[in-house]
C-alpha cells in the first residue's frame, strides 16, 4: 500500500480517475464489504470504497477532510469516540454504531443464525447465547469503564486489547475469570482517578447502547470464536473455525438480515442521510 500523500487538488480529482462520483475510504479491506452493504442498502450511488493502512491512515484523511474539505468520504470505527463525545464532526465522516463493524455484525440475533450455520442446528437454542454475552460483558464492565477512560483521558495503559483469552478461565473456555478480572482492575485502578472513573460511569449510564455494543469489536469477536468452537464440540462437529471464516459468515448473513428491523438501521439510515446535505 503506497504511502504516497496527495495535494487536496489531487485527492479531489481522484473519483474521475476511478469514474465515480466520490471516494470512501475506509480503515482495511474488512470494512469495505461492510460498508457497501450499508451505501447499497440505502441507495447511496456512484461511490467507490478503497481501503487504506490502518487507523492511523486513515485518520489522516478524517484531519484532512476536516481542514482541508477533501471531497472524499470517511467511513470508520467510532471507537469510543460516540460514547466520549469526541467524534469526529463533519457532514462528510460517518462511524459505526458500535465500537467497530463486529459490533453490528455480531448483535444477537445475527450471532444466532451464524451459530446455528456452524453446528448445523437449526434449533440451536439463542437464550443460551443471550445469557452468555450478558453475562460476559457484565463481569467485564469494570475493565470497559477503565478501557473508555483510558481513551478519554489518554493515558496510554493497556486494558481490555483486541484477545480475550486472558480474562478467560482457560485457553478454550467461554467463561470469564472473577480473579483474573480483579486482578487486572486491581493493577490498573490506581491509574485513574476517582472523577474520571465517575465521569465514564455516567457516560455509559446516559447512552442507549448495551455493553456488547461498546466493547471493543476485536475483543468481542474472540469472544465469539471460543462460544461457536464450544457449541460445535457440543454438537460433536470437529474442526477449528477461524476469524476469516467467522467474518466470511457473518458479513452473508448481514447482507440479508440488515434492514429497517435491525436495531442499528436508524442510526445508520442518519448516518447516510448526512451525506446527501
Amino acid at each position: 500500500m503506497s504511502n504516497i500523500e496527495y495535494s487536496s487538488d489531487a485527492i479531489n480529482v481522484l473519483n474521475k480517475f476511478h469514474r465515480c462520483s466520490i471516494l470512501v475510504y475506509v480503515e482495511g479491506e474488512d470494512d469495505v464489504m461492510f460498508w457497501d452493504i450499508i451505501f447499497r442498502f440505502f441507495e447511496f450511488e456512484n461511490y467507490k470504497i478503497e481501503p487504506k493502512d490502518g487507523c492511523e491512515e486513515l485518520d489522516k484523511y478524517a484531519n484532512r477532510v476536516i481542514n482541508e474539505d477533501l471531497n472524499i468520504i470517511i467511513a470508520r470505527d467510532a471507537d469510543y469516540r460516540v460514547i466520549t463525545d469526541r467524534h469526529l464532526s463533519h457532514r462528510n465522516i460517518v462511524t459505526t454504531y458500535g465500537y467497530s463493524i463486529e459490533n453490528t455484525l455480531y448483535f444477537p440475533k445475527s450471532l444466532i443464525e451464524v451459530t446455528q450455520i456452524w453446528v448445523k442446528d437449526s434449533d440451536f437454542n439463542g437464550i443460551e447465547l443471550y445469557r452468555w454475552l450478558d453475562n460476559l460483558t457484565v463481569k467485564l464492565r469494570s475493565l470497559i469503564v477503565l478501557d473508555i477512560a483510558n481513551f478519554a483521558f489518554d493515558l496510554y495503559e493497556n486494558i481490555l486489547g483486541d484477545n480475550c483469552t486472558k480474562y478467560m478461565s482457560s485457553q478454550h473456555s467461554i467463561d470469564v475469570n472473577d480473579s483474573r478480572i480483579k486482578r487486572a482492575y486491581d493493577e490498573k485502578i490506581m491509574n485513574f482517578t476517582p472523577e474520571q472513573i465517575e465521569r465514564i460511569e455516567s457516560l455509559i449510564e446516559r447512552n442507549d447502547r448495551e455493553l456488547h455494543e461498546i466493547i471493543r469489536g476485536h475483543f468481542l469477536q474472540s469472544a465469539i470464536l471460543k462460544f461457536i468452537s464450544k457449541a460445535m464440540s457440543a454438537k460433536g462437529r470437529k474442526g477449528k473455525i477461524s476469524y476469516d471464516a467467522l467474518y466470511a459468515h457473518a458479513i452473508q448473513q448481514f447482507k440479508y438480515i440488515f434492514n429497517e428491523h435491525h436495531p442499528h438501521y436508524e442510526y445508520y439510515k442518519q448516518e447516510i442521510a448526512e451525506l446527501r446535505k
